[in-house]
């Protein structure tokens, strides 16, 4: 499937990635980029990190970014998520 085809996809859909994160400045980069291989649909919910995932985050000034001030837990990160995606028109 060629990149353009997924973009079209995603969009055609309604749909967007949700990437909770917590203290994963070693990774966090990579996956975003692999991420915005699919979609630039992204939503990225920061779940208190006390790690240079917020410098990560402000050098992707394209996608949505949640920052929570407190680390939650992924299920509640990805809630937030879910939540930031039906009121953009996700589905």
């Amino acid at each position: 499937m060629s990149e353009l085809t997924r973009y079209e996809d995603f969009k055609t859909l309604g749909c967007c990635i949700i990437v909770p994160t917590y203290n994963n400045e070693r990774t966090l980069e990579s996956v975003i980029r692999d991420v915005l291989g699919y979609t630039d649909q992204v939503i990225i919910v920061n779940d208190g990190s006390t790690d240079k995932t917020s410098t990560i985050l402000s050098s992707f000034p394209g996608l949505t970014v949640i920052n929570l001030p407190k680390n939650k837990g992924k299920g509640y990160a990805i809630r937030i998520g879910f939540e930031a995606a039906s009121l953009k028109g996700f589905r």
